[in-house]
């Protein structure tokens, strides 16, 4: 089985920086003044203790005040200048994500010249993440055809582009069909990399697939 390998830093999908916690947090006040940390914890998807420290250093900066209600509990209320800065934030990660995309493309495209320079016409994706639908916005000006995308985590992926199975149906579908049979499978999802890997290896001879792709960022290398 040859594996080639595309890296796209996993930074640059999976960050979670502090300005964009500041922003989401900012937002979620603006929306429900009556937010409390463990709602801000809870809906931002981090700890409760750094939840309370980002409150805290936003009412020293002035863009979030205090106000108390009924009982113990507190209004967080946003600022004036606390709308200035969530604006400030918008437009910069506006600008972030506009820049990845580009990139991405362009990494993507690349990827796919690579496919077809060596024959590969017709593919599966396995793994549902991210980048997968700019990666199928993409694929849309090569010469390539989607079997079918491979979702373990319950299919929670929805097209009526191409069929959507688990790795057992589509095992079971590929051996009875040869219209589920592929060239070369393209892992596009970072969480199922390691495990997509060892299971195409296991399964190879029953398969009787050669080429498993990863998709990351930047250049490419066979392995």
């Amino acid at each position: 089985m040859h594996v080639h390998i595309m890296n796209i830093e996993k930074n640059e999908i999976y960050k979670s920086s502090s300005d964009f916690i500041t922003l989401r947090m900012l937002e979620e006040i603006h929306q429900n003044q009556g937010v409390s940390q463990r709602d801000l914890s809870k809906n931002l998807g981090v700890a409760l203790g750094f939840t309370n420290a980002c409150i805290k250093n936003l009412v020293k900066r002035g863009a979030i005040k205090l106000k108390k209600a009924k009982g113990k509990k507190l209004l967080y209320l946003i600022t004036p200048l606390g709308l200035k800065e969530k604006a400030k934030l918008s437009y910069r990660a506006l600008m972030e994500t506009t820049s990845f995309y580009a990139k991405a493309k362009d990494s993507i495209s690349g990827f796919f010249e690579a496919l077809g320079d060596e024959n590969i016409r017709r593919i599966l994706f396995y793994g549902v993440d991210d980048l997968l639908d700019i990666i199928l916005i993409v694929l849309r000006d090569f010469p390539i055809e989607v079997v079918c995308i491979i979702d373990d985590d319950g299919k929670t992926y929805r097209t009526r582009d191409f069929p959507v199975l688990t790795f057992q149906e589509w095992e079971d579908a590929v051996e009875k069909r040869p219209d589920f049979q592929v060239d070369a499978v393209v892992i596009s999802s970072l969480k199922h990399l390691d495990s997509a890997k060892k299971r195409f290896k296991k399964h190879e001879d029953k398969i009787k697939i050669r080429n498993v792709f990863d998709i990351y960022w930047g250049g490419r290398t066979s392995g």
